[in-house]
């Protein structure tokens, strides 16, 4: 952290321990009471408001928001404010300040995180896609883990012994390592949900982070009139598992999920602009899944298309898309006719969906759009040493259409 930023963030650490009230007695007008290192002490809003934008200011490090979270950052701010006070030495943030960056970055502290999943059901020993490994975990894996099995919460054990969980290694404290996980958890998981629709084309297929998914018996009560009553009921959603096993894999390598992994693995910066379009548009591809309106999943396919086709310049959006879509995944002229029109009938089908007109997406419709979107992923993903930017892929279409 640059010296200047320190001095200004020590001088503002010093206008809060002046602000900071340290009371044993009742507070008269409305303040935010904290409990730090037996101390009861309080600051109004104006002290709120300037702590605010001390861990802000912290947090933007990137050296410290790796490690810590904003919770950590808060509480470690009140710590040395208390400890401050405590010492009598209200003249010294800088000292302090200066004793918590250091021992943040000296602290090298490794958190293994353990995320479980829902969907998901293994036959391979384990899988990594980007910075994470997707293991079952045994009763003997838990029991090195944690020691004794006595110690864990039912909730825990339950959901953790026996299931397939999400590994993450991350440099950080407790509460920004589970932050972090669960990030390159939700993008490892994209990859899998990008694949789904190759195994199980009606995509009734739902993975996720446990506790995201909601299943169970959706009962109705039917009263009718004059006298009696019906009781029906129906499993929400109507859901089997994702097999993980070696020929899954095989047919995850041969569409190209292992090449997503791989940019996974990389900062954003070290991305080519294609890899980053990419990557997005298979978010949107996938979080379509995630989703139990037709309506809302149709939305995101279009938005899948959109983030890979959608031209730098002036051309109407849903004509360029139809027309480049067409020319990827057509040979003939009459089949790129045809799928230049449905695609251009869905784009109005969208527009009307985003505009308040007719909501009522039919699963021939959601079916279509899903295997252009998935076509389209298939094909970037061939095409991702081709292919720098977004332009470069517009420039190739334009040749094709001039060939």
């Amino acid at each position: 952290m640059h010296p200047k930023k320190i001095d200004l963030i020590a001088e503002q650490i010093g206008s809060l321990a002046g602000k900071m009230f340290t009371h044993s007695i009742p507070v008269s007008k409305p303040r935010t009471i904290f409990f730090r290192r037996g101390m009861m002490a309080s600051l109004d809003s104006s002290g709120v408001e300037l702590l605010r934008s001390v861990v802000d200011d912290l947090m933007s490090d990137p050296g410290l928001s790796k490690r810590l979270s904003k919770s950590d950052v808060n509480k470690k701010i009140l710590d040395i404010i208390t400890e401050m006070l405590q010492n009598d030495e209200i003249d010294k943030p800088q000292h302090y300040l200066e004793e918590f960056i250091t021992e943040v970055y000296s602290n090298q502290s490794r958190q293994v995180v353990y995320v479980p999943l829902a969907g998901i059901e293994m036959s391979v020993t384990s899988l990594t896609l980007g910075k994470v490994t997707l293991k079952k975990i045994s009763p003997k894996m838990m029991k090195k883990m944690v020691g004794n099995l006595d110690t864990l919460r039912p909730e825990f054990e339950s959901n953790l012994m026996g299931n397939v969980c999400a590994l993450v290694k991350v440099d950080a404290e407790p509460e920004r390592a589970r932050q972090r996980a669960l990030k390159e958890c939700y993008r490892s998981l994209d990859l899998i949900r990008y694949a789904l629709p190759t195994f199980y084309p009606s995509c009734d297929v739902f993975i996720g982070v446990v506790g995201d998914l909601f299943f169970g018996i959706q009962p109705t009560l039917i009263v009718t009139e004059g006298g009696g009553f019906s009781l029906m009921s129906e499993s929400k959603p109507t859901w089997r598992y994702f097999q993980l096993s070696r020929e899954s894999v095989a047919e995850m390598r041969r569409i190209g999920v292992f090449q997503l992994s791989k940019i996974l693995l990389k900062n954003m910066n070290e991305c080519t602009k294609f890899e980053n379009t990419l990557i997005q548009a298979v978010h949107w591809f996938a979080e379509g899944q995630t989703l139990i309106s037709k309506e809302n999943q149709f939305l995101n396919l279009m938005t899948c298309l959109e983030t890979l086709l959608t031209p730098g310049n002036n051309v109407p959006i849903s004509n360029s898309v139809a027309e480049c879509a067409a020319l990827i995944l057509e040979k003939r002229f009459e089949e790129r006719l045809n799928t230049k029109q449905l695609i251009r009938d869905l784009y109005n089908k969208r527009s009307r969906l985003s505009h308040g007109g007719s909501n009522d997406v039919t699963q021939d419709q959601l079916d279509a759009l899903r295997d252009i979107a998935r076509r389209l992923l298939l094909f970037s993903v061939r095409n991702i040493k081709k292919f720098h930017n977004r332009k470069q892929l517009h420039d190739w279409i334009e040749r094709k259409k001039l060939s």
